[in-house]
């Protein structure tokens, strides 16, 4: 038997996953949905979610395993923790790093194992999403797919575990949740911040929260006029890639230039270097809350809809910017100063450059991006070579719901949502909603592909579709 190494960086390994503070916790629904699942999926009897730790390996979720813990000089999962990469075993016996394991020539038995690892934010890996068999077996790639897929929303939840535990001895020291240093610096002017007025922009009030900054309403007192100011979170700013994930978003919004973007008016940073966006104010709602009191929408008001979003996206593609956060609260019904309506996209901060050096996305191989209902299936994998027809999926989630009343996809919990989109076709929206034209639902159809060869080849082609749809 061959004990794995200890990796190089283990002592920053063991503090990022002590900080997710799951280790010796009770059992939760969250974890255990998922080792259920990928039981299911690689057809095993037993699946855990193993965190490796500085002599054990102790299991935060497990099926078909009475023991809570192991040696970690046993372990399969940490071989799996060194390399970073998914470790599978078709044959213990067979495998001198493995054949004379007690946990091989003794209970549990295994002869199978196949780990995916659970990397952490700065590619600290926490441990491993992995099944087992007492028998040899293969494990075929759709298999292999569905367990990663499974994994990173293991390490999601560990990531947002993470997040939480930091913000809350943040709050118990008493630090801001806002990064606002005394002064800042824009591209266009030295201001101060003087209770709620920064410099020529008065903040009146919070317009919304999201994961990685708050957006507020203000009155620019240079020029006039109303706008709105979007500052980074200081948990964001702490990340590794926080800062770039939000001064991407200001270049993707300065990059496209469509009526149906958001409009940057300035961007700047504070004095500790975190940055801010002032955009035009919008008055209106998004399409969710639009949504929530609609519940849906006749063809001729879903085709407009989706019409103009598509040219935000064609704007956007054009230049190399994929969005990758599409869905019903990134589309905003903005009133013209005339009443008529435009829609607007919104939230490009998980967008991802293409085409360019140096403009790549900067999130990892494993990391998912964007919102599950509205992601598409090469999406929730987690793979790098996403493109735009990645945002085609979404328009189509997006008009699925606006003509049935329900999303295409749905999951009482984000394994079964992921697998679904993943593995189960969709409710053809003919079924969902009777009276709307062939054309109308091919064009749907089309968009959720799960194959995206076989979807629109660009925003363009779905926008002239749906033209021949009215």
């Amino acid at each position: 038997m061959r004990a794995a190494a200890i990796p190089d960086n283990e002592a920053e390994r063991l503090a990022a996953l002590r900080s997710c503070g799951v280790l010796d916790s009770e059992p939760e629904p969250t974890f255990d949905e998922i080792t259920g699942l990928a039981s299911q999926l690689c057809d095993v009897p037993m699946a855990l979610v193993s965190l490796v730790d500085a002599n054990r390996q102790w299991f935060k979720s497990k099926v078909g395993l009475a023991v809570d813990e192991t040696p970690r000089d046993l372990a399969f999962c940490a071989h799996a923790v060194v390399s970073g990469v998914t470790l599978v075993v078709p044959d213990a016996l067979a495998d001198d790093r493995f054949a004379d394991n007690p946990l091989v020539t003794r209970e549990p038995s295994i002869r199978f194992y196949a780990g995916v690892p659970l990397v952490l934010d700065g590619g600290l890996v926490a441990g491993t999403l992995c099944v087992l068999d007492r028998v040899p077996r293969e494990i075929s790639a759709a298999q292999l797919g569905a367990l990663g897929m499974l994994a990173k929303q293991v390490t999601n939840e560990l990531r947002l575990r993470r997040r939480l535990a930091a913000a809350q001895a943040r709050a118990r020291e008493g630090a801001a949740a806002l990064a606002e240093p005394p002064e800042v610096t824009t591209m266009r002017a030295r201001l101060t911040i003087d209770g709620v007025v920064v410099g020529r922009y008065r903040i009146d009030r919070l317009l919304g929260a999201g994961g990685m900054g708050v957006v507020v309403a203000g009155e620019d007192l240079k020029a006039g006029g109303r706008v709105a100011i979007k500052f980074l979170l200081r948990e964001e700013l702490q990340l590794p890639d926080g800062r770039e994930r939000f001064v991407r978003e200001a270049r993707a919004l300065l990059r496209v230039a469509s009526e149906h973007v958001v409009r940057v008016l300035d961007v700047g940073n504070l004095a500790n270097g975190a940055p801010f966006i002032v955009m035009e104010h919008l008055a209106g709602e998004d399409l969710r809350a639009w949504l929530r009191v609609c519940g849906c929408c006749d063809a001729d008001t879903a085709i407009d809809l989706m019409a103009q979003a598509c040219d935000a996206v064609a704007s956007a593609h054009a230049c190399g910017v994929v969005h990758r956060d599409l869905k019903p609260a990134n589309m905003f019904l903005a009133r013209r100063e005339d009443g008529s309506e435009v829609l607007k996209v919104l939230d490009f901060g998980v967008s991802k450059f293409q085409g360019a050096r140096g403009e790549l996305t900067l999130t990892g191989a494993d990391t998912v991006i964007g919102s599950a209902y509205y992601m598409a299936p090469e999406q929730m994998q987690g793979g790098r070579d996403i493109d735009g027809r990645a945002d085609l999926w979404s328009l189509g989630a997006i008009l699925y719901e606006l003509l049935a009343g329900q999303r295409p996809f749905e999951g009482a919990t984000m394994a079964e949502l992921c697998t679904a989109v993943l593995l189960t076709p969709h409710v053809p929206l003919a079924e969902r909603r009777h009276g709307l034209s062939a054309s109308l639902c091919a064009v749907v159809d089309r968009c959720l592909s799960k194959d995206r060869a076989g979807r629109f080849a660009s925003a363009r082609e779905l926008q002239a579709a749906l033209a021949a749809c009215r």
